[in-house]
């Protein structure tokens, strides 16, 4: 487990760019696997809380923003953690804080939205995207069938699929959506890593509203969230 204190990450926030532990560092072995999900390098027999989940996401946030996350370390002697962004000659827009007017109504209301995903780290993403509009109350179902279950009987106002769940793909889902009157009206959003122009056609002319790309990029789905994105 890399950990830090206080001080190192108040060095990052003033402009240094890495953080530099003393703590007993990683073998070789281990380094090999630490990006690997859910592995905790041996942690999970001490009494260090964690799942293993952290630094996947951290590194995989980083690359969405176009920068990097390295990190060097050696048993015994510590670890260090190097991150890079890329530099923008634009103003910082404000994402966070406050949700802006949403095309879904009040914003005292909650858009409830399921998302039907079966890779962990894909739903952890989702979920801090989420966590900048407060408004959003986001439910996961980790099958087509769990997703059509809940879809039944929660009656979500948009469902984000992934068109390539483990038991159905989203097409699959989808029409089974579309063929039951208590589900045939919900509002679907495609997110996925098949980016093939057929793959997307079919899936928009099987009703749904929008296709996002994996990597997904933070801002259209933030505009999915709010309304605001047509094709």
């Amino acid at each position: 487990m890399i950990a830090w204190p206080t001080e190192a990450f108040s060095e990052l926030i003033n402009g240094a760019s890495a953080v530099t532990d003393t703590g007993r560092g990683l073998s070789e072995a281990q380094r090999a696997h630490l990006f690997e999900p859910f592995n905790r390098l041996g942690a999970e027999n001490s009494k260090i809380e964690g799942t293993g989940i952290g630094l996947v996401l951290s590194r995989r946030l980083v690359e969405l923003m176009q920068g990097g996350l390295r990190i060097e370390s050696q048993l015994g002697r510590g670890t260090e953690a190097t991150l890079t962004l890329a530099c923008s000659a634009e103003a910082p827009e404000q994402i966070g804080g406050g949700s802006p007017p949403s095309q879904h109504g009040s914003l005292d209301e909650s858009l409830h939205v399921l998302y039907a995903e079966d890779n962990e780290v894909n739903i952890e993403i989702v979920r801090e995207v989420v966590k900048l509009r407060p408004s959003v109350a986001l439910d996961v179902a980790e099958s087509g069938a769990l997703a059509f279950k809940k879809a039944r009987r929660d009656q979500p106002q948009l469902i984000l699929v992934d068109m390539n769940l483990g038991d159905m793909t989203g097409i699959e889902l989808a029409q089974a959506l579309h063929a039951d009157p208590a589900t045939s009206g919900i509002r679907l959003v495609a997110l996925s890593a098949d980016a093939l122009p057929e793959q997307i056609d079919a899936a928009l002319a099987m009703g749904f509203e929008d296709y996002l790309t994996k990597p997904i990029n933070f801002r259209d789905l933030l505009d999915v969230l709010d309304g605001r994105r047509t094709r």
